[in-house]
C-alpha cells in the first residue's frame, strides 16, 4: 500500500521522507502521516499538553519533528477511518518494518526510561544533530 502524506512530506528532510515511503509503503496496511516537521510554537502546544498528563511530546527545540527528521503517523482502517489502536496487528508490522530499517527509529522503542511513543517514527540522523546541539550549548 502506500504511505498518504497531506502537506507534510516537503517539510521533511527528503532522504527521511523517501525512507519512510521505502519501509511503510511495502506494508500491507495504510499508514497516515498525521503530523511531520513541527514549528516551536506548535511543540510548545503539544508539551504543555504533555505536562498537563497528555501524550508525551518534547519541549520546543528538543524533537526531531523541529528539524523535519520525525513523523507521527495512523491507520486507516477499511471504513477510511484513522485508528492508533496498537492492539491491532497492524502496528506491530510497522514497528518490525521500523527495527529492519537501520537508518530510521521507532518511538515505541523508546528506551525503558522514557515512555514509548507509538506512533512515532523518526530519522537515526537525529541523534547527530542531538549531538551536536548539545556540543553547540544549544539543548
Amino acid at each position: 500500500m502506500a504511505v498518504v502524506w497531506g502537506h507534510y512530506r516537503d517539510a521533511l528532510d527528503p532522504e527521511f521522507a523517501s525512507d519512510v515511503d521505502a519501509t511503510l509503503g511495502p506494508l500491507p496496511d495504510m499508514w497516515v502521516v498525521t503530523f511531520g516537521r513541527r514549528s516551536d510554537a506548535e511543540q510548545k502546544v503539544l508539551h504543555d499538553r504533555y505536562l498537563a498528563g497528555g501524550p508525551l511530546a518534547a519541549k520546543p527545540g528538543h524533537s526531531a519533528h523541529g528539524v523535519g527528521l520525525a513523523i507521527d503517523c495512523a491507520r486507516r482502517t477499511a471504513a477510511g477511518q484513522l485508528s492508533w489502536d496498537t492492539a491491532h496487528p497492524a502496528w506491530a508490522r510497522l514497528w518490525a518494518a521500523v527495527r529492519k530499517a537501520p537508518q530510521l527509529h521507532s518511538g515505541h522503542d523508546f528506551p525503558p526510561v522514557a515512555p514509548a511513543d507509538d506512533d512515532h517514527i523518526q530519522s537515526t540522523k537525529w541523534y547527530a544533530v542531538r549531538r551536536a546541539m548539545i556540543a553547540a550549548g544549544e539543548w
